[in-house]
């Protein structure tokens, strides 16, 4: 999977991927989302977890499930041990898991975005994650006879447990983010067909637009035009998987220069818009 730093999608570049990782150093990625789905397991440390207009606090224990429309980022808040299990999984590969009967993916997206995300998991499931996840890195390391089905066999008994739990959680975890990045999120994401500036952004919530910017780079790790660009190619890649042709997309997603358009949902998605909508648009999408 591609990682880097300064990337806004990392690329799931298998069916499925389990890391396991203890380290001490301070994040300092922006916010990013993923091409498929993933559960991280937070195990110790002191984070601060974002996930689009929402920040926590997490715990050991903490599970938090990311489907692939979530911006999200984790911040080391101290020089500590940040331990930590991250399972990635695909689209395809999740559909492969589930049944007619269970819909493995259901926690993912049976929700509002960018809610609901962390469970707090009892010890018993804590502990039973951790050593399905062991047993899933393992057998996806040393590719013996049979590491097909072990890693398929954890991979369902993981998302079984993700979503029992997520079905029987009642715990409310308290959102930290600032008001004003909250409100400067939802305000972006209802103004995407049209010109969004800072100056707007300012006039609107008669701030300085410096301190505007120094606030949201501090919480997102991104430049409000950055944030403002990825959901912009967010909206036109659910635009395309829904039938709209590239130029329809882009138009409603904000983007006033065709070519720009094209130029920057390769940059950040990987591939051209068009090549997009023929993998995952509806037929007859152009």
């Amino acid at each position: 999977m591609t990682d880097r730093s300064d990337t806004i999608l990392h690329l799931l570049d298998k069916e499925i991927h389990g890391t396991h990782i203890t380290s001490v150093y301070t994040i300092t990625a922006p916010y990013h989302r993923h091409n498929g789905y993933e559960i991280y397991l937070f195990l110790q440390g002191n984070i601060r977890y974002y996930i689009e207009d929402h920040c926590y606090d997490l715990r050991k224990g903490d599970m938090v499930l990311i489907n692939k429309k979530e911006m999200h980022r984790a911040v080391c808040m101290e020089q500590h041990p940040y331990e930590r299990i991250s399972i990635y999984i695909s689209e395809a590969y999740m559909s492969q898991l589930s049944s007619e009967n269970t819909n493995l993916a259901a926690c993912f997206n049976m929700r509002n975005q960018g809610e609901n995300n962390v469970i707090r998991l009892s010890e018993e499931d804590s502990a039973r994650f951790v050593k399905l996840a062991g047993r899933l890195i393992l057998a996806e390391k040393k590719k013996n006879f049979g590491d097909d089905i072990m890693i398929r066999a954890c991979a369902e008994q993981i998302l079984i447990l993700a979503n029992q739990a997520y079905m029987d959680s009642n715990h409310v975890v308290n959102n930290i983010m600032p008001e004003l990045i909250r409100n400067v999120m939802n305000y972006i994401e209802q103004n995407i067909p049209n010109e969004i500036t800072l100056d707007n952004i300012s006039e609107r919530f008669y701030l300085d637009g410096t301190h505007i910017s120094r606030l949201f780079k501090k919480h997102t790790g991104l430049t409000i035009r950055s944030y403002i660009v990825a959901r912009r190619v967010a909206c036109a890649r659910e635009l395309l998987g829904a039938g709209k042709s590239v130029t329809e997309a882009g138009a409603l997603a904000g983007f006033n220069n065709y070519a720009n358009f094209i130029r920057t949902f390769h940059r950040i998605e990987g591939i051209p818009p068009g090549q997009y909508a023929k993998e995952h648009g509806s037929p007859g999408t152009k």
